[in-house]
C-alpha cells in the first residue's frame, strides 16, 4: 500500500494563492512557523505539504479560510480543503483561482515515433 500524503488547496473560484484567515497565521506562527511566510495580504508561502500547513487547516476548518475583494466588492471567503494523495511528486493548478492537484499518474504521455 502507498503511503498518503495531505495537500492544502483553495477549492473555491477566487484569488491565486494561499489565502489564510488572521487566526490560521497566528495558530501557524504560535507553532514556529517564520512570519516572512506570510505576506500583507494573508497569503502563505509554505509548502502546501507542510504539516502543519495541513494540521491548521484541518484543525481551524473553515476559521482558516481568509478573505479577498477589491476596493468595490464585498469580501469573499476563499474555502481551504485538504487533499490526500498516493505519490510524492505533485502539481497545483489553479482555474479562475479554484484548484485542482495533478500527480505523474493523472498525466497522459504522447511518446513520439517518427
Amino acid at each position: 500500500m502507498k503511503k498518503r500524503h495531505k495537500i492544502v488547496i483553495d477549492d473555491s473560484y477566487s484569488v491565486d494563492g494561499l489565502l489564510l484567515s488572521q487566526a490560521a497565521r497566528e495558530w501557524l506562527l504560535e507553532r514556529g512557523v517564520d512570519a516572512s511566510c506570510f505576506d500583507s495580504d494573508g497569503r502563505c508561502s509554505l509548502p502546501r505539504h507542510d504539516s502543519r500547513l495541513v494540521e491548521c487547516v484541518e484543525t481551524l476548518g473553515a476559521m482558516a479560510d481568509g478573505e479577498w475583494g477589491w476596493k468595490f466588492i464585498k469580501p469573499t471567503k476563499v474555502d481551504l480543503i485538504v487533499v490526500e494523495i498516493e505519490t510524492e511528486a505533485y502539481c497545483i493548478v489553479s482555474h479562475e483561482g479554484r484548484e485542482f492537484v495533478i500527480t505523474l499518474e493523472d498525466m497522459i504521455f504522447i511518446e513520439k515515433n517518427d
